[in-house]
């Protein structure tokens, strides 16, 4: 179900089913969504994750008919949310960013809707060639930050105490803000831009402490195999071969690095899931690309370790048979 917050009333902007179709295709290269007369998709600016619904798949079950939803026109019937979206067409800022949800109805559901207000929205798909043109896109950015060129979204209350939403072009203090012209360019380099930024900046830390973490362990158990040189010619002593003794030491090494493996294993993907809240479920991918570089890099310190450990080992066994 949603929070109560998101399925009280408010400022919901509504796109027939067909418009939708065609802006997911063309900019998100998305299939058609069918929908029956009673049924809608949802749009909300929020991780799917932190919404406690199923998002992959239809909300619709035998046994359950999705969330219920009820535009302010006591002649039109009630719709059920059956998908809930987070990719809204023409980008979330069109949307006051995030502020104004989005729901598509099926195109007679949307014939009969009086709207509180029309929103137009214009898209404009640049060339390469013009998207290369700096002089161009410069103007675009400037007309963009022009803090006189902007659009709010305010709230009227009527006389039975409804509150009734509008888009204007004049300044309202207590409303939701947009520039009029929003480019997706330099929003998507930025973003991209951050997004590297940290990335860097954590793959750095992880890099550094698995490093330190599988070199202490190395190190530890390289120092210890002198002191050990004692038991594991006792071993030889009382018949075991060298071949014995080699998977012995690789047997013991690997419980050693097993358990950091673990554990860093179930903690990665805790993490991972638990910051899913703020990444918008990034989903399984993620987990298995790190997980599977941290147990490579701990199986590298594993097979090293091993072999020194061996030789380390082996050597004074040998030269105990010559003499």
């Amino acid at each position: 179900m949603l929070s109560d917050s998101m399925t009280r009333a408010g400022a919901t902007g509504v796109l027939p089913l067909s418009r939708y179709n065609a802006l997911m295709a063309r900019q998100f290269k998305l299939p058609a969504t069918p929908l029956r007369p009673n049924e809608a998709i949802a749009m909300i600016d929020l991780p799917l994750t932190m919404i406690k619904m199923p998002h992959h798949k239809r909300l619709a079950h035998a046994n359950q008919q999705g969330i219920p939803l009820q535009i302010k026109q006591p002649e039109l019937p009630q719709l059920r949310i059956i998908h809930l979206r987070r990719l809204f067409p023409n980008g979330v800022s069109v949307n006051f960013y995030g502020s104004l949800n989005m729901v598509a109805v099926p195109d007679q559901y949307y014939d009969q809707i009086k709207p509180a207000t029309i929103d137009h929205v214009y898209a404009l798909d640049l060339t390469p060639k013009q998207r290369r043109d700096k002089k161009l896109m410069k103007s675009f950015f400037k007309l963009s930050q022009d803090t006189k060129k902007r659009s709010y979204l305010t709230a009227v209350r009527n006389e039975n105490g409804f509150k009734r939403y509008r888009v204007t072009t004049k300044e309202e203090r207590s409303g939701f803000v947009r520039a009029d012209l929003l480019l997706r360019k330099p929003n998507q380099d930025r973003a991209n831009a951050n997004f590297g930024f940290y990335m860097y900046i954590a793959l750095f830390i992880v890099l550094t402490f698995m490093l330190a973490t599988g070199s202490i362990i190395m190190l530890k158990q390289l120092s210890e195999a002198q002191e050990e040189i004692l038991q594991y010619k006792t071993l030889k002593r009382i018949g075991m071969t060298y071949s014995e003794i080699k998977r012995t030491i690789y047997f013991q090494i690997l419980i050693i690095f097993l358990l950091p493996i673990i554990l860093g294993t179930l903690h990665a993907i805790f993490a991972i899931r638990l910051l899913s809240l703020f990444l918008d479920n990034p989903g399984l991918q993620l987990v298995y690309i790190v997980c599977g570089i941290f147990i490579m890099i701990y199986f590298v310190f594993y097979l090293v370790t091993a072999e020194i450990y061996n030789r380390i080992v082996n050597i004074p066994l040998n030269d105990d048979a010559l003499y």
